[in-house]
């Protein structure tokens, strides 16, 4: 009795515990896969943001695939910019798949009280730095 053979073609899909992250959060980026053999290498790439954006500046790299499965961490940096809504979109390099997260300012530190010397407008965490004018003259 000849048995027939059914070859499995690859797959490759790309997850993310979440499609929204802040600036100085960090984002893990699953592979999961069928079909491919232990230890292949699959690249991958990074649109969207540059190499300042990410902690290690790798804005390229390989997945390692390990029982149909690999992962990859990134830091996104806290830039102290207010720079709007960025979207990071990582592909494969074989075409096979992509992922967009948008990525969102982080806080701003600086002084918040708009009654200081060294008031910031565009930070959103007061740091504790605000100075004042000194109203003590010497004079009772």
């Amino acid at each position: 009795v000849a048995q027939s053979m059914i070859a499995q073609s690859a797959t490759y899909q790309l997850t993310s515990p979440t499609n929204i992250v802040t600036e100085g959060d960090q984002l893990c980026i699953n592979l999961i896969t069928t079909g491919v053999a232990q230890g292949t290498t699959v690249s991958w790439y990074i649109t969207g943001l540059d190499s300042a954006d990410i902690v290690t500046g790798l804005v390229s790299g390989e997945f390692i695939v390990t029982n149909n499965q690999s992962q990859y961490c990134m830091d996104i940096v806290n830039d102290q910019l207010i720079e709007g809504t960025e979207t990071l979109t990582f592909s494969l390099a074989n075409g096979a798949d992509s992922l967009q997260v948008t990525v969102l300012d982080g806080p701003i530190q600086g002084c918040t009280d708009p009654t200081a010397l060294n008031y910031d407008p565009s930070a959103t965490v007061d740091d504790g730095t605000c100075t004042y004018h000194s109203n003590n003259t010497g004079k009772r």
